[in-house]
């Protein structure tokens, strides 16, 4: 990280959390009886999920999964909450970047947007263990949450004393609200946004925390949450980036550090299905179809980087063809090493994972079938 060398470790920006449950005194009530299931190994798509139960009304579960790509890092978390009693909080967050207690990075400018663009942008207002801003309901059908212009904590340190930062690329982050389905105190409910500021592990920064309608304090019981998080790790210059993704490039030479990136990444990762065989499951982490007679065939539109698709349902997981466009693809370097398969124990049917590079907003015809076809 000091040498600054390509290759090398980068700084940690790491930072976030979900379910943080506060009763009525302020006392945090923690998780229990946690469990992990590791679903997916990778390499084209991990698949892992953490689920317990938080005091005696929530029961939560949280998949958490990575894709194999060649621009940044793209997090997606499904977070599902059920409660089963009522319960009565002083504060409940339901998704936050960074964490109470865990952040090693301060953004200077906050903004929340949604598909059409910024609705709010702001400057920060870092420590005080207290909410900065006023609740912001997260509105339009993409909603997303930047946070950028960030320095180190060794950068808060030496701007202070009129002095450079540490050496090495930094980076900023954002939220993604690919999908929200919520019933919160007996009522259907969108997502809200405030910022904290915090004091975590010595320097004081700011959270962005996802939260419940500004006037609840109780959860009752058949109140849920079904969303689908994406957390974003965004190169903070050109220059810190040398992978081999020119769009990304591109969009960081015009539109580093603001808001601007992550909603391109709102956007253009807006991914559009349109099925001509086969069933649409899911359209994140992965575009997920199920297969008839092990072949499916769909128009993916919108995507950035390389998209996880996700073919299920399949009956051996041998002899299988990927066509884009008509075209084989074939992204080997050691033979049959650019596709993953999982095999479902409960349906005792195989799945095939690739990954279709999206560079430009053009529609991609995509086919799956047996070689014999």
């Amino acid at each position: 990280m000091a040498g600054d060398q390509p290759w090398q470790w980068t700084h940690n920006v790491g930072g976030g959390d979900c379910f943080r449950l506060f009763d009525p005194a302020g006392k945090r009530v923690l998780p229990a009886a946690m469990r992990t299931a590791y679903e997916r190994q990778g390499p084209c798509l991990t698949e892992v999920t953490y689920a317990g139960r938080t005091g005696d009304g929530l029961a939560h579960a949280v998949t958490v999964s990575l894709a194999r790509t060649d621009d940044l890092v793209r997090g997606t978390y499904h977070l599902r909450l059920d409660v089963c009693q009522p319960t009565d909080f002083s504060r409940f967050v339901i998704f936050q970047v960074g964490a109470d207690t865990y952040s090693y990075t301060g953004e200077r400018k906050l903004a929340v947007g949604d598909e059409n663009g910024p609705v709010r942008e702001w400057p920060a207002q870092w420590g005080g263990a207290r909410y900065r801003t006023a609740p912001h309901e997260c509105t339009g059908r993409v909603p997303w949450l930047s946070l950028h212009e960030a320095v180190s904590r060794a950068g808060q340190e030496a701007r202070a004393r009129g002095q450079s930062g540490a050496p090495g690329a930094w980076a900023n982050r954002g939220i993604v609200i690919r999908s929200w389905q919520a019933r919160l105190g007996g009522r259907p409910a969108r997502p809200w946004v405030r910022e904290y500021g915090v004091n975590a592990r010595g320097a004081d920064t700011s959270t962005l925390d996802i939260l419940p309608p500004p006037e609840l304090t109780r959860l009752l019981p058949g109140d849920y949450v079904d969303a689908i998080f994406e957390h974003l790790v965004m190169p903070q210059s050109a220059a810190d980036y040398y992978g081999p993704n020119r769009a990304l490039r591109a969009a960081l030479q015009v539109h580093a550090d603001t808001w601007r990136l992550i909603h391109r990444e709102a956007v253009g990762n807006d991914r559009r299905i349109d099925l001509a065989s086969g069933s649409l499951l899911a359209r994140y982490p992965a575009v997920k179809v199920q297969t008839v007679s092990d072949t499916a065939a769909f128009t993916l539109s919108g995507g950035l980087g390389y998209v996880p698709i996700t073919f299920t349902g399949l009956s051996s997981p041998f002899g299988l063809a990927l066509l884009c466009d008509d075209q084989p693809v074939d992204q080997s370097v050691h033979g049959q090493d650019f596709w993953q398969t999982d095999f479902d124990p409960v349906t005792r049917s195989w799945s095939r994972t690739y990954n279709v590079p999206v560079n430009d907003d053009r529609p991609r015809h995509l086919r799956l079938r047996r070689r014999s076809d």
